[in-house]
């Protein structure tokens, strides 16, 4: 995104932007509080694209959420997403460049939203795999999943101790998010993969973000869509049917955690 100028009048300095389109809340909503497999996964490559600049600044975004992305300049399928509101962004490095080290903070600790913060944000020691999480929690929603933390949102230290159960356990978090009767949906895999990732990280480890995206156009060609970086919410480009391919491995690992006897999307 270009800035069109700045103008500093006093102790005040204004910067001059494009005109951004919709945020994704309003979108998510106007969908009926559901994206489609498509539509999420492509979201969530996009918003990897910002946060790796973000990150390569030396900074953090910390409020990671549908309201704080904003589609730019309209619906059209090609629109970039843009982040927005860095109010509570601070730097993970000291100007030095090394690593913050990972200890509690209380003037930042519960930072963010909290049905969507991550569980560092929670004692205020935020690096780069808290945003990548918090957008993991996005993705369940987004997918009309549920967060087992939704009825604990008065409390703090439940959803706390919720987001370190589930991350825990990443296949019963998801099995739990969306019950599907033996026939989970086609993003199970995508899903699980990435949070598995995400809880992997060190707190001063650089995530992979490529493998991040790979990930994502990976699952949105399993589902049978094509990968075209094309953020749509109505109609969605399909592959040709020989363009798909049974993905037995994927068969295997989820009969091997009793999730599958079919999968849909």
């Amino acid at each position: 995104m270009s800035v069109r100028g700045s103008v500093p009048r006093g102790r005040r300095r204004f910067l001059v932007l494009p005109r951004l389109g919709d945020d994704i809340h309003k979108v998510f909503i106007k969908h009926s509080k559901k994206f489609h497999v498509k539509t999420a996964l492509t979201l969530a490559y996009h918003v990897l694209v910002s946060l790796e600049y973000v990150h390569d600044c030396g900074y953090v975004h910390s409020d990671i959420k549908a309201k704080n992305m904003v589609l730019g300049g309209g619906l059209a399928t090609s629109s970039p997403v843009y982040l927005l509101d860095f109010g509570l962004a601070s730097r993970y490095v000291y100007r030095s460049g090394v690593h913050k080290e990972y200890r509690f903070d209380g003037r930042k600790a519960e930072i963010g939203t909290l049905e969507f913060s991550s569980r560092d944000a929670h004692i205020g020691a935020v690096s780069r795999r808290s945003d990548l999480e918090s957008l993991g929690y996005n993705l369940v929603r987004w997918l009309e999943g549920k967060l087992p933390w939704d009825s604990e949102l008065s409390n703090p230290d439940s959803v706390k101790a919720l987001k370190e159960r589930a991350m825990a356990n990443v296949m019963s978090f998801i099995n739990s998010a969306f019950p599907h009767n033996n026939k989970p949906p086609c993003f199970i895999d995508t899903l699980a993969d990435y949070l598995l990732y995400v809880g992997s990280l060190e707190f001063d480890t650089r995530p992979d973000y490529d493998y991040c995206r790979r990930l994502f156009s990976k699952g949105i060609r399993d589902a049978g869509y094509l990968d075209d970086a094309k953020l749509t919410f109505v109609s969605h480009a399909r592959l040709k049917p020989s363009s798909r391919k049974v993905n037995f491995e994927r068969l295997r690992k989820f009969r091997k955690f009793g999730l599958v006897d079919a999968i849909r999307c």
